[in-house]
């Protein structure tokens, strides 16, 4: 009896102990966008979304302000926003920075130990990722690169389609211009009229069907230029418009993004508030 008295208490202990041991585990961070060491990252629109191993509210998306950190590497702190929609993404917070970043720098974003999930559990520890910005010069550089690169390409291929066209025209004219009295070669080839109309007139399909050959090898080429070209224009126009998205940074002043509207969309807004309306009515 005492045998089993002594397995059971034992038992638990351990069954304690293992509760102990999973709730001790606390708030964690599973995942973190735009990840550790990622480069390359827009300069605006930008926004951090940490995902936790547990619930977010508007309640601790309200708790948690000033809980978290984005600074540059001289200590620059950047304003954010922490949106929480629960509905749709329950275990996350995202911080919309307020302002834009700078091109080509690394920046440090810090969940400081205390972050409170919905149902109060807290980050034990800070959780820092670090990130670094698109070089924004070196994507105008590279542009400007294959623009000029470009131009070369379409000056030399223009330039050498009006060459082809040129010869072209001038064995037209040069046919044309050719006029053989029959009478005179019949006389210095010793043939009758006949005969040197038969063959001048050979000679003349000859030069025809040759001219012929060479416009539609002509065609051919201007046709396959065209392509190329055309290829070529949409590759340009395409690095062009990344470019110009790259740099669609500058404003006139430095603007919240509660000023231009960004924040949570209305229909989270109004579930939020009912939310928080129905819990103050049940507390009454």
């Amino acid at each position: 009896m005492k045998k089993t008295a002594v397995s059971l208490l034992l038992a638990l202990i351990m069954v304690l102990a293992m509760c102990q041991t999973a709730f001790a585990a606390g708030l964690e961070i599973t995942n973190v966008i735009p990840g550790d060491g990622e480069t390359g990252k827009q300069i605006s629109n930008m926004a951090v979304k940490f995902t936790f191993n547990e619930a977010m509210d508007d309640d601790s998306a309200e708790a948690n302000k000033g809980k978290f950190q984005i600074a540059d590497p001289e200590g620059n702190t950047i304003g954010y926003t922490i949106v929480c929609a629960q509905d749709r993404y329950p275990n996350q917070l995202w911080l919309i920075l307020d302002d834009g970043l700078v091109s080509n720098t690394e920046y440090t974003v810090t969940a400081k130990a205390g972050v409170l999930a919905a149902n109060g559990d807290a980050l034990a520890e800070d959780y820092s990722v670090t990130f670094k910005t698109r070089n924004t010069k070196t994507d105008s550089t590279i542009s400007m690169l294959m623009m000029v690169a470009f131009m070369v390409v379409m000056f030399g291929m223009t330039r050498k389609a009006t060459q082809e066209a040129t010869a072209t025209e001038e064995s037209k004219s040069q046919a044309k211009a050719e006029t053989t009295d029959v009478y005179k070669y019949a006389k210095e080839k010793g043939i009758s009229v006949d005969e040197a109309n038969r063959q001048l007139n050979a000679t003349k399909e000859k030069k025809e069907k040759k001219l012929s050959k060479a416009q539609e090898k002509q065609a051919e080429k201007d046709a396959v230029r065209a392509a190329a070209v055309a290829e070529a224009e949409k590759r340009i126009e395409a690095e062009m418009e990344a470019a110009r998205k790259a740099l669609n940074y500058r404003v006139h002043g430095p603007k919240s993004i509660k000023e231009a509207g960004g924040r949570v969309p209305r229909s989270v807004i109004r579930k939020n508030r009912k939310r928080r309306e129905a819990r103050e009515r049940g507390k009454k």
